[in-house]
């Protein structure tokens, strides 16, 4: 039948030639066994249409023929646990590298938005690489059949518990990281809103106090540091105790940050012609309380996550 043998010219055509023949008349037995099959069946010579179903039910010709050529995974279903793993280890590895090489820049130009996308780029485009080099490396083990006993060398003694993972809700983890985001933002600049206030019909410019310089650098590291915990935290869904003991680090920082604020002399300046105005102590004492109870808040609300995570810890 002129169907069968353009079908097994097509799968031809997708072989090598030493399996050319071999294959071709295997598969040509079989298929010319269920022609034979079904016209006894139905007591009769099949139509074209029939012998077209039959065909449609092998596959195309490309399919088939993929089933008799070897090294069709690039990284075999042996390798490919160990493979996702040292993907996983590397991308870790090369990511650290970049932040801890990159981020200093973030400081010095004090442009969040510019250095993050540049980090984000700089991941993009080392992640290629590491997949590529990685994919390869996988790929000649497996076509040099490297002794897969020694990659998966283990003993039953080395392996250890595994604790039941804490959950993290990413709604409220991504609430975290917009809030800190918005606040690097605000505190490196890149938008303002009027800190003009009036009293007594009067209008006065007020702005943070030379002393903040104080701290600038410490607290843009920490946010910093957040926001890569948090983008951890929202990636996986759950606490590990990295991420746990990173947080406390964070959440002391943050109460060590407070009490070295709480000490300024003054926290805000205003316009020179209101500086020497009594009318407007009110509003420095008013000020004054209001950056107070901040810190009193932040304090207490990174002394509760101290104590959480701490927790979280002891029952991992």
């Amino acid at each position: 039948m002129q169907l069968i043998t353009n079908y097994l010219d097509n799968i031809k055509d997708h072989l090598p030639e030493e399996l050319q023949q071999e294959v071709c008349d295997e598969l040509e037995a079989s298929i010319y066994g269920q022609v034979e099959d079904k016209q006894e069946e139905l007591n009769r010579e099949l139509n074209e249409k029939e012998v077209e179903k039959i065909l449609l039910q092998i596959g195309h010709p490309m399919r088939v023929a993929s089933a008799y050529l070897p090294g069709q995974e690039v990284v075999g279903k042996e390798l490919f646990p160990a493979y996702k793993k040292a993907l996983e280890i590397t991308l870790t590895v090369a990511f650290i590298i970049i932040i801890l090489t990159m981020v200093p820049g973030l400081f010095e130009t004090r442009s969040i938005i510019g250095s993050a996308i540049s980090i984000f780029a700089e991941m993009i485009d080392t992640s290629l690489y590491v997949f590529a080099v990685v994919t390869l490396i996988f790929y000649l083990m497996g076509y040099y059949g490297v002794d897969l006993n020694e990659i998966y060398a283990w003993s039953p003694k080395d392996l250890k518990g595994k604790a039941p993972k804490l959950k993290i809700s990413r709604v409220e983890t991504g609430f975290e990281l917009v809030i800190y985001i918005v606040f690097l933002a605000w505190w490196n600049n890149l938008f303002t809103w009027p800190a003009d206030i009036f009293h007594d019909g009067q209008a006065a410019t007020v702005s943070l106090s030379n002393e903040w310089t104080k701290v600038a650098l410490s607290i843009n590291i920490v946010m910093a540091l957040s926001v890569l915990v948090g983008i951890h935290k929202f990636i996986i869904a759950s606490w590990t105790k990295f991420s746990l003991a990173t947080d406390i680090a964070l959440s002391l920082a943050a109460i060590a940050i407070c009490f070295q604020i709480s000490q300024f002399y003054e926290f805000v300046v205003y316009s020179e012609e209101f500086v020497q105005n009594e009318n407007w102590e009110s509003v420095r004492t008013v000020m004054n309380n209001i950056v107070y109870s901040f810190l009193v808040v932040i304090s207490l609300i990174s002394a509760w996550e101290i104590f959480s995570n701490f927790r979280k810890i002891i029952n991992k």
